[in-house]
């Protein structure tokens, strides 16, 4: 072979490879990964979340949350389980109330949400009858909440509403709220009892007995900030007391719950065996008169915090 052939040949050879490029690219991605894993290994990635959490918790004085242990997880997106937590009154406008008490509470970072710009969160909360499941979209001026085929125990709704009294049994929830942060701003919910009862306790001037309000069904729309019942029955044919509202709605105050406003009519029937067991009622029933099924026609007006039957 000549010195023109062989140089000719070696000139191919250099050039393919030349051609044939080392990865950069890939090699400096699969680097970052390396040391990142290297750095989320060695790096105390949970201590530093776990402390900044524990501080933005602590300085939130309008609704300082408490727990006894958070465990933290970074898979795809972060994810806290906590335990023993404790939601103080203030935190949903009751500053007089207890509180609620949450043997579990687990949040995960589902994904980014792009209408609008956000994050769309998971929540379960557990404790002993409630199993909530409520999937948040969290944007900058607003959010939507979602509640599906949820237990809530009776009890913690009393808490959450600073009613004064107490309930047993449990709730049925589903229910799709917008908020803007202040108030709710629009949505609607469907709640359903078969066991909801008021148990032996003093109200007021008057010792009740224990008191089934099952079935029971609380249906209605939320817009622009007013809540319109569809449907709110307490009881049945077969109940003591019977109450059916299909006509009316709670203006909501955007500062205090318990400034919010009912406007309801509907009917109430009162079983003999209820009135034999408080014989005092009749002397409120005054002459209010029954239809042939035996309801009277009855009218809740005013602050849902003062609320006084009124038979029409």
């Amino acid at each position: 072979m000549s010195n023109v052939d062989k140089k000719s040949v070696e000139n191919e050879i250099e050039d393919k490879i030349y051609l044939n490029k080392t990865p950069y690219f890939t090699i400096a991605i699969f680097s970052f990964v390396f040391i990142s894993l290297a750095f989320i290994l060695n790096f105390p990635l949970e201590e530093k979340v776990q402390g900044a959490i524990t501080k933005a918790l602590k300085s939130n004085k309008s609704c300082q949350v408490s727990y006894s242990k958070m465990d933290f997880s970074l898979f795809l997106f972060p994810s806290f389980n906590l335990k023993d937590v404790t939601l103080p009154g203030r935190c949903f406008g009751q500053s007089r109330s207890a509180g609620l008490n949450f043997s579990t509470v687990d949040i995960d970072i589902v994904r980014p949400t792009v209408l609008p710009p956000g994050v769309l969160i998971e929540t379960k909360i557990k404790d002993k009858v409630t199993d909530l499941s409520i999937f948040a979209s969290m944007g900058i001026t607003s959010a939507s909440f979602r509640v599906e085929k949820s237990q809530v125990e009776g009890d913690l709704i009393a808490k959450a509403g600073n009613l004064p009294l107490k309930l047993k049994g449990s709730l049925s929830v589903d229910a799709l709220i917008d908020t803007d942060y202040k108030i709710p701003t629009a949505g609607s919910f469907h709640i359903t009892s078969k066991d909801l009862t008021l148990p032996p306790q003093m109200i007021k001037i008057f010792q009740l007995k224990n008191l089934s309000l099952a079935p029971l069904v609380l249906k209605g729309n939320l817009k622009e900030g007013i809540v319109r019942l569809l449907r709110f029955q307490v009881g049945n044919a077969q109940s003591k007391i019977e109450a059916i509202f299909t006509n009316g709605v709670i203006t909501l105050n955007p500062k205090n719950p318990r400034l919010h406003k009912a406007d309801l009519e509907g009917k109430l029937r009162l079983g003999e065996a209820f009135l034999k067991e408080y014989p005092i009622i009749n002397a409120f029933l005054g002459n209010a008169k029954k239809d042939e099924k035996g309801f009277y026609t009855i009218e809740l007006k005013g602050l849902l915090s003062q609320l006084r039957p009124k038979l029409l």
